[in-house]
This record gives C-alpha cells, sequence and structure tokens, in this order.
C-alpha cells in the first residue's frame, strides 16, 4: 500500500524493520538458486551481479531453471545488465555455483 505513510509502521524505509544487506549465499544445485523473491512476472530494468567469493566461480542463468547457465562470474568479478525487453524477467535469473559455494551481492531491479 504505497498511501500508507504512517509515522512508525508505514512503507517509510526508516520504519521498516526487514533488513537485506544485498547477499546471498550460492552453492551446487541442480536449478541453481532464483535471485528474485517477488511473484509475478515483471520485466527486468537492470541486474547487477558480483561474485564476492574468494574460491569459486558463479554461473548466471537467463531462462529461468531449465536454461543454460552461459554466463560465468570469477571470484571478484561482476556483470551489469540492462533489461528493457519483455523476454529478460527478473523471476528468469537463476545462479549457481559449479564448484563449492560462494557469496554474491546483487541488485535486481524490474520495470
Amino acid at each position: 500500500d504505497w498511501d500508507d505513510d504512517t509515522d512508525a509502521y508505514g512503507n517509510r524505509w526508516e520504519d521498516a524493520y526487514e533488513t537485506w544487506d544485498g547477499t546471498r549465499t550460492i552453492g551446487i544445485g541442480a536449478s541453481g538458486v532464483k535471485l528474485s523473491t517477488r511473484g509475478g512476472s515483471f520485466d527486468a530494468a537492470f541486474l547487477y551481479l558480483k561474485n564476492i567469493g574468494t574460491q569459486y566461480e558463479v554461473a548466471i542463468s537467463l531462462n529461468n531453471t531449465g536454461g543454460a547457465y552461459n554466463i560465468i562470474v570469477s571470484p571478484g568479478g561482476s556483470v551489469c545488465l540492462r533489461g528493457g525487453s519483455s523476454g529478460f524477467n527478473i523471476e528468469d535469473v537463476w545462479a549457481k555455483a559449479l564448484v563449492g559455494e560462494t557469496t554474491v551481492e546483487f541488485v535486481l531491479a524490474n520495470k
């Protein structure tokens, strides 16, 4: 409810009690980890992902779990993609470690 601006418990960022540090631990898995937690189908506007791990690569799929993981991000590396197409949805962005476990920081925004 965007109209709820009540002090102490509304939608104001300073009143929110949830925290999100922008990081997620990614392990090996057949289907990987979905980066978006938002339900529904939304066109992606922007994706930034940095592998802040020090040992293992992370692979990214932009075609849901059935898609190929064609983007490989080395430890310390990052990738930035601009969306805008109706074929690039936030729920289609998945990640998985190729070996072991790594940590990523990311921003995934919808239009």
